[in-house]
């Protein structure tokens, strides 16, 4: 797990995670599929995800989502390697998760 959020219902928050020790420095990022689970009413919406333009780093927004609720968001990326002959190779990243609790904002 790469990190655990917690977040009150109903923020959106922006979070960012640096993939660059886990790339070949060579090796960009060229997209992002974010999942969520479980799936609740309200659901835990991830927004904006996207490879920030130094493409070693991607950026994504969290937020709804059922208080007292645990959700795994699970980040799935590709890369893209230069070959030698010139064309680039498409590589999958492994998926990194991310624990997200939703707590209440005014508890009972």
């Amino acid at each position: 797990m790469l990190a655990k959020i917690n977040l009150k219902q109903g923020a959106y928050k922006l979070y960012s995670v640096d993939y660059t020790n886990w790339l070949q420095s060579t090796e960009t990022l060229t997209g992002v599929i974010a999942t969520v689970s479980p799936a609740t009413v309200p659901p835990l919406e991830v927004i904006a995800s996207v490879v920030l333009p130094d493409s070693k780093k991607l950026s994504f927004v969290v937020g709804g989502g059922l208080a007292g609720t645990d959700y795994e968001v699970t980040l799935t990326t590709s890369t893209t390697i230069p070959a030698a002959n010139g064309n680039a190779e498409i590589n999958q990243v492994d998926p990194q998760c991310i624990g997200v609790s939703v707590e209440e904002v005014c508890p009972a």
